[in-house]
């Protein structure tokens, strides 16, 4: 597979997971403010190496990809099952990072000299989008529900972080200052865009604004490196601040300022992956019992989602912890990343026939009343 330049020290947003149905459970928290009811939409085997799933819309549907059969497949998968989206047919390597509420997907897929960005509508079918003169290589990472598009173009200047407006024809998004590879991550509806940039200091997160104009974010004191994973109406980033001997903090970037939004009990690192109309954060933290899926809010902080889900019933397969919870919709809908829980002979380090990675599992958590 021929892939394009990217940055060799950009942070990556993608976690890498799969897609195959499984059964599903409802859950419900001591506060009937914290309830939720669960989905488990995927159960996957660890044979399945190279997995992602990342976006999520407000319909409840999710992208990602997996490879199967020697060849690595985009999936959209809701509740009618996974559907396979092959954005370029002949090629061993297709991901889907992005959809919207429209069902508009993004991702990229192999061609003959190096991966390109692709948009997949319903109506009109599968559409490569380009790359910048000069480049060979592209990829989109997300889609507004006007259909702008988001990503990088990448060849001998580099990656540059790009927008496809409309899904029509790509443009360069302005450069950054000390900077010669950036990719765009995320897009709110506004048209406000973040991502990262490799600077001298380290990878930075960037803020692209609509009405003209770049800014490198702010970093909690004594960091070096940032990261913009997602952006919501309202402005608001989130990501995460760190440096390369420090540990990583979840953080929220509003008005101009930089916010810490901790950790969970025990942990000394954190990661916000997404953000949702209502400034709700959701990601994943270091916590006492291991790495465990978060949601923040401004009325209560940081929780640990598994302590929401007190009552786990009608699941068939065996008991779970959420690890990482990927992005949260406007209804509050949380994607969110499990793996089964560790047996006393896994604690032990005695799994049957030597190391055995978990099961990986995915849900989507449904607020109740």
């Amino acid at each position: 597979m021929r892939a394009p330049a990217k940055p060799t020290r950009t942070l990556s947003c993608l976690c890498l997971f799969s897609l195959w149905m499984s059964g599903s459970l409802w859950v419900a928290s001591a506060e009937a403010q914290a309830a939720y009811s669960a989905v488990e939409f995927a159960n996957l085997a660890e044979v399945m190496s190279i997995r992602v799933i990342r976006g999520l819309n407000d319909n409840g549907e999710v992208v990602g990809g997996a490879r199967r059969e020697n060849r690595q497949r985009a999936f959209v998968l809701n509740g009618g099952g996974p559907k396979s989206v092959d954005l370029l047919p002949d090629g061993d390597y297709n991901v889907a990072f992005g959809i919207n509420n429209q069902g508009e997907v993004v991702g990229a897929a192999n061609t003959a000299t190096a991966v390109r960005a692709f948009r997949a509508a319903r109506t009109s079918g599968v559409v490569e989008l380009g790359t910048l003169p000069g480049d060979s290589g592209s990829e989109a990472f997300a889609v507004s529900q006007q259909g702008d598009i988001v990503g990088y173009s990448s060849g001998p200047m580099g990656a540059r972080a790009v927008i496809w407006p409309g899904g029509g024809a790509i443009q360069a998004l302005p450069a950054v200052s000390g900077s010669d590879s950036c990719q765009a991550l995320a897009i709110n509806e506004p048209g406000d865009i973040v991502g990262v940039c490799e600077m001298d200091s380290g990878v930075r997160a960037v803020l692209w604004k609509k009405g003209g104009g770049v800014d490198a974010l702010q970093t909690l004191p004594g960091h070096a490196e940032s990261e913009a994973l997602g952006i919501n109406p309202s402005g608001g980033i989130v990501g995460s601040s760190g440096d390369p001997e420090v540990q990583r903090r979840a953080v929220i970037w509003e008005r101009g300022s930089i916010r810490d939004l901790g950790t969970l009990a025990g942990g000394t690192s954190s990661r916000a992956l997404g953000t949702n109309a209502r400034g709700d954060v959701v990601g994943t933290s270091q916590s006492t019992d291991g790495n465990r899926a978060f949601i923040w809010t401004k009325k209560d902080g940081m929780q640990d989602l598994n302590g929401l889900l007190t009552a786990r019933l009608g699941l068939v397969s065996a008991p779970f912890v959420l690890t990482q919870a990927m992005a949260i919709n406007t209804s509050g809908v949380i994607l969110a990343i499990g793996e089964d829980a560790p047996t006393q002979d896994h604690a032990a380090g005695h799994a049957p026939g030597g190391h055995k990675e978990p099961t990986i599992r995915v849900f989507l958590l449904t607020p109740g009343r």
